[in-house]
């Protein structure tokens, strides 16, 4: 059974079956599916822990604030 299902249900135009997602069947791409969701749900949380940590934030505004930083800009 081929990918039938899920995000990558309607895949892209210029994709003639030969991407990746194509190539694994229906229960490893729900697998896969719900693997990126954990990933991208435990990214989101740590950001904004580091977002909310005012520790984290002071530190962010002391590196910004460096005068090589500026240049970079």
């Amino acid at each position: 059974m081929l990918l039938s299902e899920g995000r990558y249900a309607g895949c892209h135009s210029s994709c003639h079956l030969g991407c990746r997602f194509h190539a694994i069947a229906a229960p490893e791409a729900r697998e896969l599916a719900a693997l990126e969701d954990e990933n991208m749900a435990t990214i989101e949380m740590v950001y904004q822990r580091l977002r909310d940590d005012n520790e984290i934030q002071a530190h962010i505004q002391q590196i910004q604030a460096h005068l090589w930083v500026q240049v970079g800009e």
